[in-house]
Parts: structure tokens; sequence; C-alpha cells
């Protein structure tokens, strides 16, 4: 049983009542990401979202992860760039101390100001990890390049600079600014009755937040122009990025091009794995995904290589693009990707976590609840044509392409734009 509920102040609560399980996924999700940061703000929904574990009016940031602990459970968040999420998880006899937590970290948090001092040492430190880890320097470049000056080419954990600034004062500015109850929606997943989901969401939701109405903030439609952009680092492998522009989120094409995708670079038996990795041995690591946003898309390809070896890599990968933009796919990589897609979403539904999740976003910016046999439906009803027709996302003429590793006199647009050509 499955149904989406709207409280008088506007919070939404969505539920899906599994009773042949034992546990329980609780979730609040906000309409708020770094995307939705504006000046002197770059890294401070990230960093609310660490603030608000580190101690609250009644619990110290120990009793919080103690509690969790002392009953099997799960406590964590996430920050994206046009969503923040907490979510806790347990068996079904600890749901009202899921709730009860979540609430208190919600709503009675503190944001000390000498405990905001040591967060910044770590978030700082994240930021230090990540510039270590080539491959996520290269993804997290390429989307700076593609996005330039736009929100949604913000860095979701900031800057050092800009996380040094922060202030108590700033985070409660941002929190009542943001975490209102139009903006937010409440998941219950598992084994919960739909009139206990209820009476948990008014108890400890319901009136917590300041009142808001619901309304979505996308950020402006993107125009994107090619560019590339390189960080030369001593290291052994070359890592490179491709960005194509791609549909928003609510565009009707996103499944058709979602089993397109699985042919390209979405598996092992993608083109791009078989041809760059399989026969060509080029690379280890090699594949593509896209990222949907409200009013904006960005489409990805990424493979690391012997730096030897990038031009004839990404010439490879220009061919593959090119063939498939000109070609279409095969009636059986349509079949087959058809086939993984659904497979790999149903095998990624068997949790209460994941369809947490799942429902989440379909809540949050649907306003609708989403049905796993109707979304299933949708790749049923495909045809190869319409799958091949979303190939006009591979235009390697808007190509951006972001780099890290030794230094190179590669043009990878240029290498791009060339194959393209032929």
């Amino acid at each position: 049983m499955k149904e989406l509920i709207r409280f008088s102040d506007n919070l939404r609560l969505v539920y899906s009542y599994m009773p042949n399980v034992r546990s329980v996924a609780i979730g609040v999700f906000f309409d708020v990401g770094s995307a939705n940061e504006g000046r002197g703000e770059s890294g401070i929904s990230h960093c609310l979202e660490h603030m608000s574990f580190k101690g609250t009016k009644t619990r110290s940031a120990f009793d919080i992860v103690d509690l969790v602990d002392g009953f099997g459970g799960n406590i964590n968040a996430f920050t994206s760039k046009q969503i923040t999420a907490y979510y806790c998880t347990g068996t079904d006899e600890h749901v009202e101390q899921c709730c009860e937590i979540l609430s208190d970290i919600l709503t009675q948090s503190t944001y000390d100001a000498d405990e905001l001092e040591r967060e910044k040492g770590v978030i700082a430190e994240e930021l230090s990890m990540y510039g270590d880890t080539p491959d996520e320097l290269c993804l997290e470049r390429l989307s700076a390049s593609f996005f330039k000056n736009h929100p949604l080419g913000r860095d979701i954990l900031g800057t050092k600079k800009s996380i040094s600034e922060f202030s108590r004062e700033k985070l409660v500015n941002y929190y009542q600014k943001h975490y209102t109850s139009g903006n937010a929606v409440v998941v219950m997943v598992g084994n919960i009755k739909p009139q206990v989901a209820t009476r948990l969401t008014q108890e400890f939701f319901v009136g917590k937040f300041k009142k808001s109405q619901i309304k979505l903030k996308p950020e402006k439609k993107m125009q994107i122009q090619p560019a590339y952009t390189a960080k030369f680092k001593r290291i052994e492998q070359a890592n490179i990025a491709v960005g194509l522009p791609y549909y928003d989120y609510f565009d009707n094409r996103i499944i058709a091009f979602n089993v397109l995708n699985a042919a390209l670079g979405g598996g092992m038996s993608s083109r791009l794995f078989q041809r760059i990795r399989e026969c060509m041995g080029l690379a280890y690591s090699v594949y593509s995904y896209p990222s949907t946003y409200l009013n904006n898309g960005l489409f990805t390809i990424y493979l690391g290589t012997n730096p030897q070896k990038s031009e004839d890599a990404i010439r490879a990968v220009g061919e593959i693009l090119r063939q498939i933009k000109n070609d279409g796919i095969t009636q059986k990589e349509f079949e087959r990707s058809r086939e993984q897609l659904k497979g790999t979403f149903v095998l990624g539904q068997e949790s209460t976590t994941s369809i947490m999740k799942t429902m989440s976003k379909y809540a949050l910016w649907n306003n609708e609840v989403f049905d796993l046999d109707t979304y299933l439906s949708k790749y049923d009803d495909l045809t190869l044509e319409e799958v091949n027709q979303t190939a006009d996302v591979l235009n390697m003429n808007l190509a951006n392409v972001s780099y890290v590793g030794p230094t190179t006199q590669v043009d990878f647009c240029e290498a791009l734009r060339k194959e393209s050509a032929k």
C-alpha cells in the first residue's frame, strides 16, 4: 500500500507499507542543495548537513550515534546539487525511535560555534581527499566547466576559503530559508502501517518547520559551449571525462535514452567497455551515465587510460559515439539493454532504503507516488526507433572535456570534433 499525504502546513508524507519485511527506512528530503547557494555560501548545504549531527538541545554528537547503534540502526545523510536528505533505518520495532532522532537533529540542532570550527577542519580534509582522487577531481572539474558560472557548476563541498568563512549565524539563516515545510517530504518505507506512518509524521514533523508553499525552484536552462579544462598532476594515469548536454528531469525521452546509454557505456557488454577495454586494452575503467536536474542535464563519459595512449582512447570514444549517432543501436542491443535496466532496477528495489530514496525524489519533484509497475511498463512500451532518436544527445561538437593526469599536448575536444566530422 502506497500513498502521498499533504498536511496543513504543506509538509508531505509518502509511505509504502511492506508487511513482509521487518525493516523500516525513514527519511526527510529537502528540495535544496549546492545549486541553491548564493554569494559566499558555496558548500553551506553540505556543512549544514554535517552540523545537524553535532548535537541538539538535549543530545551530544555521541548521544545521537549511541542511541542509533543501541537499537542496531543506521543514521546518515547526503547533499547533492539539488537535494539534501537525512535518513534512519532500523527494525520495525524501533520505527518511533528513528522518527524521534531525525526530528531532533532536524529541528533542535544547536549548531554550536566551537563544533562548527572543528567541523570546518573535517570538511577541509574531505576536500583534500577528493582533490587527491584523480577520477573524482576529473568529474568535478567537468561539472564546473560544463556549467561554468551556473549554480549547478558549484562544488557540493564548497572551497576551503568559503568554508572557513561560515558562521553559526549564517548556517541558522540558511536553515530558516530552505528547511521549510513546503520544501520537505517525509518518506516511510517498510513494515509500518499507514495509520502509524501518519501518526508519527504528525507527532514528530508536522508543524516543526517554518511553513511555506510547495514550489520548485529550477535553475535557468544552460546554453552549453564546448570547452576543455586540464589539471596536470604527476600521476600514472590519464583521467578523461566528456560531458554533453542532456535532457532535464521532466523530459519524457529519458527512459529511451537510458536504454541507449546501457548499450553505449552502461555495463560490461556495452560498446565502450567491449571496444576500449576488452578489444583495445586501453582502460580498466570506462563507463557513461546521465545526470538529470530541474531544467538541465549532463551526460558523462569517463575513462582512465595510459597517458601515452590517451589520444587513441579518446578517438575510440569518438568513433563509437559517431557510429551510434549515425546508425543507432541494434535490435539485439535494444532488447538486451532494456532487460538489463529493468532487472537492475528491480533488484535495486529489494531494500527499504533503496525504495525510500526512489520514492523521495518522485514525491519531492513530481508530487506523486512512485509506482514500480508503471515505471517498468514505460520500458516495455519502448521501440527501437524511439531509443535511436535520442542519439541526438551524442553531439561531439558540444563536448566539454576534463583531463587530469600527466602533462599532455593533446586537445581532446578537437580529437572528438575530428571523429564527428568523419
